[in-house]
C-alpha cells in the first residue's frame, strides 16, 4: 500500500511539475514568464502576456496535468488521491524550475475533475460566472476553489478523503493569492479583459 501511494505521488509530482506556461512562453515569444507580468507561470499571466490563445492553451494543459495523474493512478491500482496531491505539489514546486511554480488553480481543477467530476464542473462554473461579473481572475479563483469543498462537494456527497484534500487545496490556493489580496486592497489589481485586452 505504501509503495503504491509513493509511486502515485512521484508520478503525479513529475507530471504536475511540467511548466507548460513557462514552456509555451519560451516557444511563443522567447520570454521567461517568471520575469514578465505577475511573474506567475499559470494561465492568467500567459493570457495577459501572450494573449488569449496562449492563455487558454496553458489553462487546458495545466488542467490536463492534474487530471492525468489521477486517472493513471486509478488505472494502475494506485491511489488517485495521492496522484492528485503529487500533481498539485509538482505544479506549486516544479522540479524543472528549481522549486518555483504556480498557484495550482487549473491543476487542482484537473485533479478534482478526476476525483469528483460533477462537483468540480460546478466549481468551474462558479469561477466562470465570477470572472464575467468581476473580471478579477484572482477573486474568481479563490472563491471558486473554496466553493468546491464548502458547497459543491456537500451537494454531491463526495468521499470524505477527497473532500478534505479539496479543502486543503482551496486553502493553499487562497494562501498563494496573498499578493493579489494586497493589490485588491490597494486598488491596483488588474482586471482581465475577456477579449484579450487588459486595462
Amino acid at each position: 500500500m505504501f509503495a503504491d501511494i509513493l509511486q502515485a505521488l512521484i508520478v503525479g509530482y513529475l507530471i504536475g511539475g511540467i511548466p507548460f506556461g513557462w514552456l509555451i512562453a519560451k516557444l511563443w515569444k522567447g520570454v521567461d514568464l517568471r520575469e514578465v507580468g505577475s511573474g506567475n507561470i499559470g494561465a492568467t499571466n500567459a493570457y495577459r502576456v501572450l494573449g488569449p490563445v496562449a492563455g487558454i492553451l496553458v489553462f487546458l494543459l495545466d488542467t490536463a496535468k492534474g487530471l492525468v495523474p489521477v486517472v493513471l493512478s486509478q488505472q494502475m491500482g494506485w491511489s488517485g488521491i495521492a496522484g492528485g496531491i503529487g500533481a498539485i505539489v509538482g505544479h506549486s514546486f516544479s522540479p524543472y524550475l528549481r522549486g518555483r511554480g504556480g498557484r495550482a488553480v487549473a491543476t487542482s481543477l484537473g485533479v478534482f475533475l478526476g476525483l469528483s467530476p460533477w462537483a468540480s464542473l460546478c466549481a468551474f462554473g462558479t469561477w466562470g460566472v465570477l470572472v464575467v461579473l468581476t473580471r478579477y481572475v484572482s477573486v474568481a479563483s479563490v472563491i471558486g476553489s473554496l466553493s468546491l469543498p464548502l458547497v459543491w462537494m456537500w451537494v454531491f456527497r463526495t468521499d470524505t478523503a477527497v473532500h478534505a484534500i479539496a479543502l486543503l487545496a482551496a486553502l493553499w490556493i487562497a494562501w498563494k493569492h496573498r499578493p493579489n489580496f494586497q493589490r485588491l486592497r490597494a486598488g491596483t489589481e488588474p482586471r482581465v479583459h475577456l477579449w484579450g485586452r487588459n486595462r
